[in-house]
Formats: structure tokens, sequence, C-alpha cells
């Protein structure tokens, strides 16, 4: 066991090591952070050295990808717990503020005082709401995502309708600019 206090010094020995690795040993070797801010860093890093080594190629698109808050039940009851950009996904209908299940709604701001988020929906509309009224919901933040042919994507909730599953891994062959892989 080899301890590395410094971040940067341990991504660079991590990276190093994998770089080392056969692509047969690659495939079996698992990477595991402890914060997600420690994993996007240490990915990005990881993409780097693949691109200059060539096994990964240039980063052709950029895709937007939502990452869970891990926000509990309670702390959703309270407009506090949302930001401005935090992505709002209703688990079911809530007819009474017009927020419909698995739609994505863009939280715009926030009474604290009153206990309101107001978010917009796709088509423009502002819709204000009682967070805890609205129990079953999940949130995310944004983030964007560069792909490249090569790149390994894993999704993270089943998607039935697409045939999705969560946990599949799928390698991409080729992209374009517009995001078909």
């Amino acid at each position: 066991v080899n301890e590395i206090t410094d971040g940067q010094a341990r991504h660079r020995c991590i990276v190093n090591d994998y770089m080392r690795l056969s692509p047969t040993e690659r495939k079996k070797t698992l990477i595991l952070s402890g914060t997600n801010a420690e994993r996007l860093e240490l990915t990005a890093d990881l993409r780097a050295a693949l691109q200059a080594e060539g096994s990964l190629g240039a980063d052709v698109y950029w895709m937007r990808s939502l990452r869970s808050l891990d926000r509990t039940a309670a702390q959703l009851k309270y407009a506090c717990a949302y930001s401005a950009g935090d992505v709002v996904v209703p688990v079911r209908d809530y007819r009474r503020y017009g927020l419909k299940k698995k739609a994505q709604y863009t939280v715009i701001s926030r009474d604290i005082e009153n206990n309101w988020v107001t978010v917009r929906g796709t088509d423009g509309s502002a819709i204000t709401f009682d967070p805890s009224r609205c129990a079953d919901k999940t949130t995310y933040a944004t983030q964007e995502i560069a792909i490249a042919p090569g790149d390994q994507l894993r999704w993270t909730r089943n998607d039935t309708a697409r045939g999705v599953r969560n946990g599949q891994v799928v390698i991409v062959e080729a992209v374009d600019a517009k995001g078909t892989a």
C-alpha cells in the first residue's frame, strides 16, 4: 500500500501506472476515487493520456449529462436545498403545479422565506411550486462530457422506452459533430 497525500501527485501516479498496462490488463482494471470531483479530475487526466497515446480519438462532441446531487427526501422539501441551474425531475405527476413525471425542469429561482422554488420547463414556461408538497423528485447538476471515438459510456438510469438499462456500457465507435454516435 502506497499513500500519496497530494492529490495531483496521486493522479499522476495512477495515470502512469494505468498507461503502463497492456490493453488487456486495462480492460480488467477498476480505478476508484473517493469523491465525484476527484473522479472527474482523474477521468480528465486519463482521457488526456489516452488521447496522447492515440488509443482514444480526439473529442468530437460535447454531451450534456445529468449528475445526481444525492439529496435526501428531507432536504428536497426545503427551497434552500435548490440552486439556480439545478435540474429537477419529478418521479410522478404533480397536476396541482403542472409538473410531469420524468420531465426535466431547470431551477431559475427560490424563495427560501416562503419555501417556493421556480423552475423552467422545456417549453419555456415558469412553474412555481412548494417542494414540501412535491416529495417524489430527484435533483441533478448538469455537466458537459466530451465524447470521442473509443470512449466507454455507462448509463446510470433505466430508460425502458430507449431499451437502456442501468449499468449498461457501450463503446463509441464513431461520433460526428452533431452527436450522432
